[in-house]
């Protein structure tokens, strides 16, 4: 879910017209949330970040898979075929983990705005219907 609407700065720099929520903390104690937005130009940018992070997923994948496949051509004492080996040896893990994609937002702002209700009971319920070991708890 994103926001949209044209923002402009100080002396009428664009601020973004593509907004989403990267992050939200809920501070019990306070009744407050903090959450950092990120500005974009306009949506085609986070697509494309959302695509670069889903190809390097899908190479993080395909990585597991193959090194599976190695594990049991290694079993079975058998060579692994030259096309998978290529493949795999031109995946590297370590690099492929860091999510190190270019961002493409131009700016991020963080508000914090005061909580009037309660949704702890909501959390709850979502942990208890969605954590299995959660599954039949009590509300106390």
């Amino acid at each position: 879910m994103a926001l949209a609407k044209l923002l402009t700065g100080e002396y009428g720099r664009m601020d973004g017209q593509y907004h989403r929520i990267q992050q939200v903390i809920y501070d019990y104690d306070t009744n407050q949330l903090h959450f950092t937005i990120f500005h974009y130009a306009d949506q085609s940018f986070r697509d494309q970040e959302k695509a670069e992070v889903e190809e390097k997923k899908e190479k993080i994948q395909r990585y597991y898979e193959l090194e599976a496949k190695k594990q049991e051509y290694d079993e079975k004492k058998t060579g692994m075929p030259f096309e998978e080996w290529e493949e795999l040896a031109g995946l590297n893990i370590q690099e492929l983990s860091k999510l190190d994609f270019e961002p493409r937002h131009i700016g991020s702002t963080n508000y914090t705005i005061e909580i009037t209700g309660d949704p702890r009971e909501e959390i709850y319920n979502a942990i208890e219907q969605t954590i299995g070991q959660f599954e039949g708890a009590v509300e106390i």
